[in-house]
Parts: C-alpha cells; sequence; structure tokens
C-alpha cells in the first residue's frame, strides 16, 4: 500500500459520489500524482487537448511527503494535495469565490476529505486548507499557477489500518 493508491481510490470514490451533483455520467475528476515539474507538464500537455480535459485535478504532490509503517498501521504525511480547475479570466474576486470555490472546489475537497477519513484509522484526518486563487504574468508563459485556481490540503496526516495479526 502506498499514499498514491489511497488517494487515487478515494478520488475516484469522489468522483462517484459528485456525479450527480455536476450532471456528469462519466468519470470527471482527473488525478495525477507526482513531483511538482511532471505534475505541471502533464496538466500543460492535457490542457492542449481538445479531446480531454484535466479539470477538475486532484494532485498529490510528492516531494516532502514521508511514509512509515508498523505492525498494525501504514503512516502517511503528504505535503501537498491539490484540488484544482482552469480559473475564470477577468472575473473577481467575489465571481471566483461564488462560482469556482463554493460550487466546484469545496464540494469536491469536502467529499475528498469525507472519503479518506473513511479510510483513515480514528477517521479524523489532520490537515491545513488554503485556498489559492490563480493569476497571469506579463510574460505570455502558460504554467499551472497561471490557469487554475485551487484548495491546497497541506500537511495530511494519514494513518491506514494494515491486514495485522491481532
Amino acid at each position: 500500500m502506498n499514499a498514491r493508491d489511497v488517494i487515487e481510490e478515494a478520488v475516484g470514490r469522489t468522483d462517484l459520489a459528485l456525479r450527480g451533483r455536476f450532471k456528469k455520467n462519466d468519470h470527471f475528476i482527473h488525478f495525477e500524482s507526482g513531483r511538482s515539474l511532471t505534475i505541471e507538464n502533464t496538466v500543460t500537455r492535457l490542457s492542449t487537448s481538445t479531446v480531454f480535459t484535466p479539470f477538475p485535478l486532484v494532485a498529490m504532490f510528492t516531494e516532502g511527503s514521508t511514509y512509515k509503517t508498523d505492525e498494525c498501521f501504514h503512516y502517511f504525511n503528504i505535503q501537498k494535495i491539490a484540488i484544482a480547475v482552469r480559473d475564470l479570466r477577468d472575473a473577481t474576486e467575489a465571481v471566483r469565490i461564488r462560482e469556482v470555490f463554493e460550487k466546484i472546489l469545496y464540494p469536491i475537497r469536502d467529499e475528498l476529505v469525507k472519503q479518506l477519513e473513511r479510510v483513515n484509522f480514528g477517521y479524523k484526518m489532520e490537515y491545513e486548507c488554503i485556498d489559492f486563487t490563480g493569476y497571469t504574468d506579463k510574460s505570455g508563459a502558460v504554467s499551472l499557477n497561471q490557469v487554475c485556481d485551487a484548495v491546497i490540503l497541506r500537511n495530511v496526516k494519514l494513518k491506514i489500518k494494515r491486514k495485522c495479526d491481532d
């Protein structure tokens, strides 16, 4: 068992649980994991596709994450999980909060946390939450930060019960 598998499974259950709310019949939440540059390159590449969109995206960044295990538990400390959507160009802060954060990002965050708490031993998972609004820089270069609004879960601590002899 690894953190990627735990998060990917929780994202799949989140996707399934929210299809009715978002009026989707099929899988609609994209999951990526890896180092920051790998995720950014993948999302940038997928953003240019006319067939597939990487948003909404749940990305687990692996830098700084730790793992340990003992006889009965896996302990994961995941430094950053981002839940992101393409930003609304030229939208005011009030519009972004109402249309992006309240209607899309917060429901996905809340369901993802609920799904992670289902597998976390003790249920109440530890994490910090930060809202991140995208920005545009004058250079014209495209980066993940420039095209997204996101909710960031930092320092996610999970304790997952192993199959052990009692």
